[in-house]
This record gives structure tokens, sequence and C-alpha cells, in this order.
């Protein structure tokens, strides 16, 4: 390991608990026989250490050697254990740099410095061949901040500019999408406005939803036809700026409100996904001669379960820095579809994905969700609020119908409406919500 530092190469480290403890290796090497040694994510971050110690923090990196072995340290079965290992090594003080570094930079680094010599060896070729197209489509070449076409036919070898250049694009869309600007805490905040009906809906996204403009589309073409439809995206969503303030119910109340409020809106239906629900307990309640009812699509609700959860926020901020973002997204969840946009939203989509997607903003509220439920514990809406909770039906999550049904009876006119789909019911039920909420509004007229 002393020599990497002279040849600049990476030692992968594995996970095989032989490697960790003397004391498994003996055990394993006796045919398992007895209670197996406890194997934990500290014996890895003692090997992690030592080996940064030895080699230098710009020669190691994570091999894990998930495919070669059937045994690893509790909580390290599979690859949601680098999460694990990376905030473990972040509770004992690695700075976000050399976490990078180990988790993927320093490979690249050592792909960039040997394709290099790989991409002289090609030159020849590629001059030889200059005449031909050079706007293939399906090459790139990876320069300050962008792709550029240049001839695959030269480049038929996988080089590491090629995979950083693809992980590096997701800057703002400068197509024009419909959305416009007002200004909220000294920051621009989108929002877009559809339909010219007598009333008014606002409408709030679900956490995570990179692009709440595009991701109600479904939804807001059925609303529309009777309502005027105003879609906000909050700080760190959709085309809106990030913030430094905490994510807290609170702040983000007081944001969505300024801006509902400098656009002139003084009666509005609430209406959400997701989150939004527990949001909509603090709005209303502080707000409540604005809000005429709330409408909650699969909303979240106070006491459901696993809402304690502690994220690992540094692991996914340093996964974020080494562009893993679209990764690790399939993790925690989020779009489920995209298949009701056109090519160009589909490609707007993807941009705003890569902007948002465990920004600093993102992780803020993602650290603050536990607190924000359990300040939510206990609250209900005003009684004489309607409300209006489509959920789905037979949801996996623990006691979900019954935690609605409670939140429906709450108040003096609740009703919740069961539909058969996943969370993001304004992607495939749409129609149906939209016919429920005019019969809905139409019995409260």
């Amino acid at each position: 390991m002393r020599l990497l530092a002279a040849n600049g190469g990476v030692i992968m480290i594995a996970f095989v608990p032989m490697f960790l403890s003397a004391e498994y290796n003996e055990w394993f090497k006796g045919g398992r026989v007895g209670p197996r040694p406890a194997m934990t994510v500290d014996h890895l971050a003692d090997h992690v250490e030592h080996a940064r110690d030895v080699a230098g923090i710009d020669h190691i990196g994570l091999g894990s050697d998930y495919d070669g072995f059937d045994d690893f340290p509790d909580g390290m079965q599979d690859v949601s254990g680098f999460a694990v290992l990376i905030d473990r090594l972040a509770e004992r003080g690695w700075p976000a740099e050399d976490l990078a570094k180990l988790m993927g930079n320093n490979v690249l680094r050592v792909l960039d410095e040997t394709s290099v010599a790989s991409m002289s060896s090609l030159s020849s070729r590629i001059d030889a061949r200059k005449d031909e197209d050079e706007n293939e489509e399906d090459s790139y070449r990876c320069t300050e901040g962008s792709c550029v076409g240049v001839r695959s036919s030269g480049c038929a070898g996988i080089d590491s500019a090629r995979i950083r250049c693809r992980l590096r694009q997701g800057e703002r869309s400068d197509r024009e999408t419909g959305n416009q600007f007002v200004s909220v805490d000294g920051k621009n905040m989108s929002y877009s406005i559809r339909g010219n009906g007598d009333q008014t809906i606002v409408l709030l996204p679900g956490f995570g939803t990179s692009a709440p403009i595009l991701d109600f589309t479904p939804l807001v073409n059925e609303l529309a036809p009777d309502y005027r439809v105003v879609t906000i995206e909050p700080f760190g969503y959709g085309h809106s700026d990030g913030t430094d303030k905490d994510r807290t119910t609170a702040n983000i109340v007081e944001e969505v409100h300024e801006a509902v409020q400098s656009l002139g809106i003084d009666q509005y239906i609430l209406m959400g996904h997701s989150i939004t629900g527990v949001y909509a307990l603090d709005y209303t309640a502080k707000y409540r001669d604005e809000v005429t009812a709330f409408v909650g699509i699969d909303s979240s609700v106070p006491g459901q379960p696993n809402m304690d959860t502690k994220f690992p926020i540094e692991a996914l901020r340093v996964g974020r820095q080494l562009g893993l973002a679209e990764l690790l997204s399939k993790f925690v969840g989020g779009e489920t579809s995209d298949e009701y946009l056109d090519a160009a939203a589909k490609d707007e989509m993807r941009q705003l994905t890569a902007k948002n997607n465990f920004s600093d903003t993102y992780l803020n509220e993602m650290d603050h969700l536990s607190s924000n439920f359990a300040e939510a514990i206990g609250r209900t809406f005003p009684a004489d609020l309607p409300i209006l909770l489509f959920a789905v039906q037979n949801s996996e999550v623990e006691g979900w119908t019954a935690l609605h049904e409670g939140q429906a009876a709450s108040v003096d006119h609740g009703e919740l409406v069961l539909l058969d789909g996943d969370h993001y019911l304004h992607h495939t039920k749409s129609k149906e919500i939209a016919e429920n909420v005019n019969r809905f509004m139409g019995e409260l007229n």
C-alpha cells in the first residue's frame, strides 16, 4: 500500500470479514464452527482508516466484493451499506472532501490520468478520419461544464472523461416552460398559472418532487377547465432557487404564503401531495380565513409509521458531489413515471432532477422530516375547514386508511376517497380526482 503514493494508484477496499478481524478469520478457517464473531461497521471503518493512514487519502477506494462473498459486517449486507459506512466515517470526523475521494473521486482521477495515454494512442486514428461526419450523436467530449460532439468512430473505447461528462450534465433548462417567478425572501420562487375558473386552487408538491409543474401536468389538465390552478414550486423544487434557511414547517409555510400573497390570491383551495398534508396543518391554522378547503393527494398524516427515520445526510451529499444523484434516487424514491410528458418536457424533467435531487436545500428538508412530523403529532385541521382526502387503496403503509379516516372525521365536513394506484395518484387517477373535487366543492356551494 505504501507504494501507491509513488505510482498514483488506488486500493479498492473489500468488506470481507476475514480481512477485518483476526478472530473472524480463525473462525472461518475452522469451518465456521460455533457462534459467528461479531462484525460491525466499526470493524470496517477501522480497516478503511488503517488503509488511509498507510496509503494516503488520495489512494483508497471502496471495492466491497459483494459479488465474491456471502457474509459481511452487520448492516452491510448490500449496497445500502455504503451509506452506513459513510455516515460512520462522517461521525468520526472525516471531512466531505475526503469522503468524496473515498467514494469515487480517487478512482475517477486514476481513470482520467490513464485515459490520457489511451486517448493519445488513438489520436492518429482520429486525424486519419477527420473528413468524416463530426456530429454523430452517440459520442461526447467533456469540456468545462458541457458536452460537445466528436466522432465516436475514433473513440470506440469507454473513457472516464465521457463518463464524467454525462454525470456533470444537468444545468437549468433554457426552454420556455410557462413557469414564472415571484420574489420571496429576496429569492426567486417559481410558479405557473393555468385555467380561468372562478375558484383558485393552490397546488403544492410532495417532498423531493424534482419538477412540480411538470409532475402535476395530468392533474392540471383535468382541473384547468373548471379552476384557476396555481402550482407553486417551493425553494429547492423545480425552477425555484435554493435557500440556506432550515426547512422547518414554519419556514416553508411562511415562504409559500408570501408567494401566494404576492400573486394577489386571497381565497383559494389548498391542494397538495404527500408531505403537504403535514405542512397544511400549520398553513390552515395560520391562514384559515384564506383557505376555503383542503384537498390531499395521498397526503402525509401525523402518526404515520417510520417518519422518525434518520437519513444518512452526509453520505447522500457526497453521493451528489460524485454525480450519483440518479442512482441514489432509486433508493430514496421519487417520481415513478414520465410517460405523460412529451420529449421536450422529459428532457426538462431530467435537467431539473439533476439540479434538485440531493441539493443542499433538499437534504436540509430531508433532515427536518422527522422533527416536522414530530411537531405535527396531535394536530388537526380547523374543525370548520372542509377537507377531501384521496388515498391509495390497500396501501402498504401500516394503518394508512385508518389514519386518513380519522383525519376526515376530525372536521365538520370531511371525506376520504380511496383510489387504486400508487403514491403518485395524480399521474394515473387525475380524472377521478378532478371529478371528485368538482362534486365535493359543488356540495359545499
